[in-house]
């Protein structure tokens, strides 16, 4: 897993996830992700259709929002500091509290 980016948490708790590793994971504009708390960080996957975790639309920007309820179990609230971690060999993002 390697360290991409770390910067404040704007006040919607948008995250935009980089195009190069959007690419690479075959994640697209209008796409589901699933986002599920783990281990203290928020975990950013592909769709996995059964699921219940919270699911959101990857945006034309390549963006997506955190829920708030994920969150708010982070502690993240707007100008705290996050770090998005590329976690490459299970194609999925991981967002921490820095």
């Amino acid at each position: 897993m390697e360290q991409y980016k770390c910067k404040e948490l704007n006040k919607s708790g948008i995250v935009i996830l980089p195009k190069k590793w959007r690419d690479r994971f075959a994640l697209k504009p209008g796409n589901l992700v699933d986002l599920e708390y783990d281990n203290s960080a928020i975990v950013i996957k592909k769709h996995m259709h059964e699921t219940k975790n919270n699911s959101r639309v990857i945006n034309e920007e390549g963006s997506v929002l955190l829920p708030m309820e994920l969150r708010n179990l982070m502690g993240l609230t707007p100008q705290d500091e996050f770090c998005l971690y590329i976690d490459e060999d299970n194609e999925r993002f991981i967002v921490k509290a820095n």
